[in-house]
């Protein structure tokens, strides 16, 4: 049988051939990436998604959380500018998992890109993990 193509339409669950054309809305049940402003403290509202893209960062930062809902999950791409070499201050309720508990370090290098998985557990309590670094 021959592959089938149709329309999509904002919270279809399919892959979309434009992605840019569903850029605020629903994709395979998760929100398109959301770009979190580079600030002093980055403020991730999980009102607005599940993908966030924050960077490229300029210096040290530290990072916070809106509107979360328990159990769920979102996703940070943090991203280094060319320079590289800056710190991040995660939200202090956040537990890492298999890193012995410790808070990650980003990667130093420039234009590095690490990816970190959160779960809401719970009012304002947090699981992460490293998915990729570097």
């Amino acid at each position: 049988m021959a592959p089938q193509s149709a329309a999509v339409s904002a919270g279809d669950d399919a892959t979309a051939t434009n992605y840019n054309s569903l850029r605020n809305d629903t994709l395979l049940g998760l929100k398109v990436v959301t770009a979190v402003t580079d600030a002093a403290t980055m403020t991730i509202d999980l009102s607005l998604g599940n993908i966030f893209s924050l960077g490229p960062i300029t210096t040290d930062r530290t990072i916070a959380v809106s509107d979360e809902t328990t159990d769920q999950f979102f996703l940070v791409y943090l991203t280094q500018d060319g320079t590289g070499s800056h710190t991040v201050t995660w939200f202090s309720t956040i537990t890492w998992l298999g890193t012995g508990g410790a808070e990650p370090v980003p990667s130093t290098a420039g234009n590095a890109v690490d990816i970190f998985l959160i779960r809401v557990t719970g009012a304002s309590t947090y699981h992460g993990w490293i998915v990729s670094q570097g």
